[in-house]
């Protein structure tokens, strides 16, 4: 039996997980041996979105991750709807301390960082959960709220706040580092001056971003239902004709593999030569970010194309079935 594929354009917001030329950011992603689906076989869920742990992990663990979740979501219905209707997770594994997490329509957390443990890589015991949750709700925010991260970010950046700070690598980074302001602990202090934990402080040193966060959690900035549309696929023969022309609209691409194998996916740069991403095992999901014009190559294990798909809004998916 063939493949078939369908993309599917997400209408809404976008993570900006890069600012420069590049498309989309592959420096930083869960070992690919630790994303396998099957390793996570005990499940939860918080409002329809699923909680899905290694064996092994305490029941205490779960209960805080969930705990951290409901916390972000508690006045955001549509967000937690939007979540659940893409098949949003969280997973919690353990015994890799040291792992790189990462956060998106799947997050992941690390036991040892949630229970806050001597094995926690983070020796001042920052809430990481936190914030690769923050980038799960991002995902799912309407284009008001998207916007207005934006702005916000940019004029950050314009007054020189945040200093040497990892909230200022992007606009995805600076709502997750906020956040975690914003719900009692901290981000990364970089070069700020006299900083401390919780939203006391960050209402005022940054008022401006402390009321966009309170708009947003509080509910008082509304989201939108996330309605899809498709996409189509421009066929393995174009690749010769096919590159990215610039990165000046970001696009958030979510992306299933429902086949009984590993898919490759490639950037065609501005050259349109194939640039690397990583790849998607049997049966997993994820999200990465990338830019209207951007053209995305996939193919499988023994290097067959499959199709390629050219983001033409702010959202887009794409199913391999």
């Amino acid at each position: 039996m063939g493949l078939r594929l369908a993309f599917i354009s997400l209408w809404g917001c976008s993570l900006l997980l890069a600012v420069n030329t590049a498309s989309a950011d592959a420096s930083r992603q869960v070992p690919p041996e630790l994303q396998k689906s099957a390793l996570y076989s005990m499940e939860d869920s918080v409002h329809g979105i699923r909680i899905r742990s290694m064996p092994g992990v305490s029941a205490e663990a779960i209960e805080i991750a969930k705990a951290r979740l409901a916390m972000l979501l508690e006045h955001l219905p549509q967000v937690a709807a939007n979540l659940a209707d893409a098949g949003a997770e969280l997973r919690i594994m353990t015994g890799y301390p040291n792992t790189d997490v990462t956060g998106g329509l799947v997050s992941y957390a690390t036991e040892e960082n949630i229970l806050k443990n001597e094995r926690d890589r983070f020796t001042d015991h920052r809430d990481i959960c936190v914030h690769e949750c923050a980038h799960m709700l991002h995902t799912a925010f309407g284009p008001e709220q998207c916007a207005a991260i934006t702005q916000r970010f940019a004029e950050a950046q314009a007054a020189g706040l945040w200093p040497g700070c990892y909230a200022m690598t992007n606009e995805s980074e600076f709502f997750a580092e906020l956040t975690m302001w914003y719900f009692g602990t901290r981000g990364d202090y970089g070069r700020l001056p006299e900083p401390q934990e919780g939203p006391a402080w960050l209402k005022q040193y940054d008022p401006q971003s402390y009321e966009l966060l309170d708009s947003i959690y509080s509910g008082r900035l509304l989201s939108r239902r996330i309605e899809w549309k498709r996409l189509a696929d421009r066929g393995a023969a174009a690749e010769g004709s096919l590159k990215s022309l610039d990165s000046g609209q970001p696009s958030q691409i979510q992306y299933v593999n429902n086949t009984g194998g590993t898919v490759s996916y490639y950037w065609l740069d501005f050259e349109g030569k194939r640039v690397p991403y990583g790849t998607v095992e049997a049966g997993e999901r994820g999200s990465m970010s990338t830019f209207i014009s951007h053209p995305w190559l996939l193919t499988d294990s023994a290097g067959t194309v499959l199709g390629i798909w050219v983001p033409e809004t702010t959202h887009d998916r794409i199913v391999v079935e």
